[in-house]
Parts: C-alpha cells; structure tokens; sequence
C-alpha cells in the first residue's frame, strides 16, 4: 500500500507541470525514483495514463543522476509510448538498452511492436519480430499477433496471412486476438471472402469469436457491397453470445443502405432500439439514404422526424438525403420544408442542398420557386456548380423565359461552371424558344472552350 501510495504522489508531481520541468521535478524526489520498484510502479501509471513522453523524460532524467535502471523500466517506458503513439521513441529506447545494461527480453520487442501497431508501422514491426528471432528469444502468439495487427492497420493483409501460417508453423496456438488480426486485414484490403474463409477456419479450431472478429466480417461485407453477408454474422452475434454495439448495427445497415434495402435498415434500426443499443447519427443517416436511394420519401421524412425526436444532432447530410429523396419523389413542397429547418438545428445549407430542392422544383415544374432558390443561393454566397446551372436553365425553359437563359449562361460562363451538359440545356431551351441564332453562339463558345481544354491537355502531355 506504502508503494502504490507514493506512486500516485510521484505521479501528481510529473501530470501537473509542463515537459521541460520534468527532470527538475525527478531531482526534487530523487530519493524515491532511486528505489527501483516504486520507479517501475510509476512509469507504469505514466503508461495507463498516456505519457510517453513524460514516461521518457523521467527514465532520461533517472540515468542522469546515475539511478539504477532495468529492463523492467524500460518496458514500461516503452509501454507509455505505445500507449501515447510514440513509435520512434520507443524503438529507440530499445536499441539504447544495451548500453545502459539492460536486456532486451521479449516483451521488450513486443512491447516495441505494439508501439509500431498503433502507427501501422509494419516494417519496422517485422524488423523487430526477426530481430526477437535471431536474438533467439522464445517467441509467443502474443509478438505474432502484434505484428499482424500492424501489418493489418497497414493494409498489407497479404504479409498479415503470410504471418498467420508462420504463426500455425512454430506451433502456436492461434487466439481470438490472432483471427481478429487476420480478419481485420482482410476487411482493410477488401477480401471479404478470404475474411469470411478465416473467420469459419476459427469456428473450426473451436476459438469464440468476439465483437471485434464479428465486427469486422460485417465491416467486410458493408465494403464488397454483400449486404447478406453483413445481415448473416449480425444475426449469429447472438448465438455466439457477442454483444451488438453500435458500430456492428452501423456498419450492417452501411451495407443495406448501398444496396437500396431500405425496408431492412429500418429493421435494423427497431432491432437496436428493442435490445438497447445506441443509435447515433450514422445509423439514421444511412437509413435516410437508404429510402432516398429507393425512392421512399415518405419513410426517409418519417425517420428524418425520429431522428429530432429522439434528441440526435442532425447534420447536414442528414437534411441532404432527406431533400434528395423528396426529389426522387417529385415533392418539391416537402424539399423546400425539410431545407427551411436548417437554420433551426443552427446549420447552413449547402450546395448539395440547394442543388436537391432547386432539382425538386425543376422536375415537378415549379419553375418560379427553383429560380428563387438559386437567387437564394447565390445572395448566401454558395459557389454554383454545373448541376446547380443545369437545372436553373431547365427552369427557365419549362417557364419559357428563354432570355435568362442566356443571362445565367453568360454569368456562369465567366465562373467556368459551364459544362458539356450545361450546354446542352442551353442549346435546347434557345431552340425551342426560337432563339437559333444564340443557341449557335453557345454550340460555339461550348467548342471553343473544349478546344481550350484539350490544348492544355496536349501541353501537360508533352
């Protein structure tokens, strides 16, 4: 108890005052950072809380004054860095342990292998995991699953399974930890097959799986576009007894939502309500996308409305899909509805939003109120894009006020939002509004500005 208490003391002294004073706060206890044990002890809760440089500038200060340092300082100094994403740091505390007669154990390397994993160093974490070996240190899953975690946030799932057999090879018994790993990368390099293929061989060596495994088969699937993959392992969670958190829900309506299933999002969605899983802005947004991609209005403004009602901050992509889907649906009133509440959840619109309410209007031919959205929009300053100029001209067409076509297309020609498909909208509101001659003048200025192009095009070439 003395220990522990003196720890925390130590620790007090070093969380309150700035990096430069370290040193001077070591000599002012010296003769606690002297006794070996208590120095251990509170490089350790350096570690816990995140201090790795801290942790590093006390060991620095402690060889100054000449106190005694081990191995076992030096693997929680290291832990502190890995902990604080210090990678170099800790690589380099590793290679000066030998001249402060300190020994390189395992969980030295390991330790300096996790420090890698957090900043998906891989090289250097493979560096490590020979350099363990040709010191002929007695390797575990432990350094094998490190190294494959960092190879994993790395991308390089090819080198993660490469690690996994080498793993099977020296006759280690693989862990959860170990398939999650090798899942993990799969999932990051998108091989959801070879993710679902590691993930059965794991049921087959009888290991359970966990939230992270499981999550990251849905992850797989979400990403490949298998939306009954991602439903599958979400419904087995409860068979394997594996909590359903929010990420796990998230990412199996992510899935649903790029597949138009709109009606299972919602399933999804009473499904985590009824077991108590939160339910955050991605998990209605996505759903809200997923109505707009089928087209469903009617349910995307219905958990639009949920959404505030159950207190989640909506963001702007939120009132986005929910525009969107009310174009697709030809409601341009409801479009115009769902944009005015955006300055009540104190956000402003964007482009995205104006170009979904000016569409809305346009294709359900209420011309007027889509050509006072893009006065609107310019009067807050938001830069036009082509979509947003292609439909305020097909407004003017629809309205037969073919001069302001011209007049739209002089302004945004001038911005260079002028496009191929802007053009041709030009070109067919002029003609039919009788207008040939400027039609012309614009088929004209349209293969002047595509000629432009192409030579610079030709200039970067050569």
């Amino acid at each position: 108890m003395e220990v522990q208490t003196s720890s925390r003391g130590l620790l007090r002294e070093l969380l309150d005052i700035t990096p430069v004073a370290v040193e001077e706060a070591v000599n002012a206890t010296w003769h606690a950072w002297v006794q070996p044990r208590l120095a251990t002890k509170a490089l350790s809760e350096l570690a816990a809380r995140r201090k790795g440089q801290v942790a590093a500038q006390v060991l620095a200060a402690m060889q100054k004054g000449a106190a005694e340092t081990s191995t076992f300082h030096y693997n929680a100094v290291m832990n502190a860095c890995s902990t604080s994403s210090l990678w170099q740091t800790a690589l380099g505390l590793l290679t000066r342990m030998s001249k402060h007669r300190a020994d390189c154990d395992i969980i030295s390397f390991s330790t300096a292998i996790s420090a890698c994993e957090g900043s998906s160093q891989w090289i250097p974490a493979l560096e490590l995991l020979e350099m363990s070996s040709k010191a002929r240190l007695r390797q575990n899953i432990v350094i094998y699953n490190s190294t494959m975690s960092a190879c994993a946030n790395a991308g390089r799932w090819d080198v993660a399974l490469h690690l996994l057999e080498s793993s099977r090879h020296m006759r280690f018994l693989p862990t959860v930890v170990t398939y999650g790993a090798a899942i993990s990368a799969c999932e990051k390099g998108g091989e959801w097959e070879l993710a679902c293929s590691i993930f059965h061989s794991s049921l087959s060596d009888a290991c359970t799986p966990n939230t992270i495994t499981m999550d990251s088969c849905i992850s797989a699937g979400e990403k490949a576009g298998q939306w009954q993959l991602a439903l599958q392992v979400l419904g087995s969670m409860c068979s394997f007894q594996v909590e359903k958190v929010d990420v796990s829900c998230n990412a199996a309506i992510s899935a649903c939502e790029k597949a138009a299933r709109w009606q299972l999002t919602g399933v999804i969605l009473g499904d985590m309500q009824q077991a108590g899983v939160g339910r955050d802005f991605i998990s209605f947004d996505s759903s809200i996308s997923a109505c707009e991609k089928g087209e469903q209005w009617s349910a995307a403004l219905q958990l639009f409305k949920d959404m505030g009602d159950v207190t989640i901050k909506r963001i702007v992509i939120s009132f986005n899909s929910a525009v969107s889907a009310c174009e697709k649906g030809r409601e341009w009133q409801r479009a115009l509805l769902v944009l005015k509440r955006l300055p009540f959840d104190d956000l402003r619109p964007s482009v995205i939003s104006f170009n979904s309410a000016i569409s809305a209007c346009e294709t359900s031919g209420y011309w007027r109120a889509a050509l006072q959205l893009v006065r609107l929009m310019m009067f807050i300053e938001l830069t036009p894009t082509a979509v947003t100029c292609s439909s305020a001209i097909s407004a003017c067409d629809k309205g037969e006020r073919w001069s302001w076509v011209l007049g739209f297309l002089d302004l945004w020609h001038k911005e260079g939002k002028v496009n191929d498909i802007t053009c041709t909208a030009a070109v067919s509101a002029c003609t039919t509004g009788g207008l040939w001659k400027q039609a012309l003048r614009v088929l004209s200025s349209a293969r002047s500005a595509a000629m432009h192009r192409l030579a610079g095009l030709t200039a970067l070439h050569f």
